[in-house]
């Protein structure tokens, strides 16, 4: 069954109100550390945000790994895209493609400088 466009856009108008920002990452060499800038891309999504019920949604979805929220949007996110909604970063894990949706798996992630 094909779900049409006008219900798809019901859904991101009641559910998706959550304002969530995208982030470019750039590798930044300083004397021999690597650390990560992320800059904002300026195209933020709207999404529902979910931070409970996660033990159930990684049964439904058969997810092994431990993840700290899940994000629905009508939008395409890649996986290992860096978010940021409120004031918490998160790093996307997994984008589960849905009908009328994409679940978004994500972990919580902070800034990390390497050697």
């Amino acid at each position: 069954m094909k779900i049409p466009q006008s219900f798809k856009t019901g859904i991101k108008n009641t559910f998706y109100d959550k304002k969530v920002h995208r982030y470019s990452q750039e590798e930044v060499n300083n004397q021999g550390w690597i650390s990560i800038e992320l800059t904002d891309s300026q195209d933020p999504f709207y999404a529902n945000v979910q931070f409970k019920n996660l033990g159930q949604i990684q049964e439904d979805y058969g997810i092994r790994d431990d993840f700290d929220a899940v994000m629905t949007t009508d939008e395409e996110v890649d996986v290992n895209s860096i978010v940021k909604y409120h004031t918490r970063f998160f790093k996307v894990k997994q984008s589960i493609p849905s009908d009328s949706h994409n679940l978004l798996i994500v972990e919580k992630w902070e800034e990390q400088e390497h050697q």
